[in-house]
C-alpha cells in the first residue's frame, strides 16, 4: 500500500503542478483580455468624445460669424476641458497625439482670453475672422487625430 501511495504522489505531483500552470496562464489570458477591452472602450469613449469636439468647434466657428460673443466664450471653457480630459483619461495617445490636443487647448485659451479682453474694452474690435481661421487649422489637425484613432482601431479589431 505505501508503494502504491508513492507511485501515485510521483504521478500526481506533475500533473497538479500542469494543473496549476493552467490555470495561470488561463489567467493571464484572461487578465490580457480585460486590458485589451478596456483600452477599447477607452479608445472609443475618446473617438466619441472626439467627434463631439468637432461639432462643438463647428458651432464656435458659427457663434463666432454671429458676433455673439456671450455664447462664443461658452463654448472655450467647455471645449478645453473635454479635451483635458481626453488627454489625462486616455493613456494609449502617443507623444504626437498628446501634443495635438495640447496646442488645441492653447490655442482654446489663448482666443478665450482674446474675447475675454474684447469684451472687457466694450466689445471693441474682436478678431472673428483670425479665430475662425485658428480654429478652422484646429478642426482639420483634431479630425486627422480622429481618423488616425479610427484606422488604429480598425487594425486592431481586425488583428492587423
Amino acid at each position: 500500500m505505501g508503494f502504491l501511495a508513492s507511485v501515485l504522489s510521483i504521478i500526481g505531483v506533475p500533473g497538479a503542478v500542469w494543473q496549476a500552470w493552467r490555470a495561470r496562464s488561463a489567467a493571464q489570458a484572461a487578465e490580457a483580455a480585460s486590458r485589451d477591452a478596456l483600452s477599447k472602450l477607452t479608445t472609443l469613449r475618446t473617438m466619441t468624445q472626439l467627434s463631439a469636439v468637432l461639432q462643438q468647434l463647428e458651432e464656435l466657428k458659427a457663434f463666432n460669424r454671429l458676433r455673439a460673443a456671450s455664447q462664443a466664450i461658452e463654448r472655450y471653457s467647455r471645449l478645453r476641458s473635454s479635451l483635458v480630459e481626453i488627454r489625462a483619461r486616455d493613456h494609449a495617445l502617443n507623444d504626437e497625439e498628446r501634443g495635438v490636443l495640447q496646442q488645441t487647448i492653447a490655442i482654446l485659451a489663448q482666443l478665450e482670453r482674446e474675447l475675454d479682453r474684447a469684451r472687457e474694452r466694450g466689445g471693441g474690435e474682436i478678431g472673428f475672422a483670425d479665430a475662425n481661421a485658428r480654429l478652422s487649422d484646429e478642426l482639420d489637425r483634431l479630425s486627422e487625430l480622429l481618423a488616425s484613432l479610427e484606422r488604429r482601431s480598425l487594425r486592431t479589431d481586425h488583428g492587423r
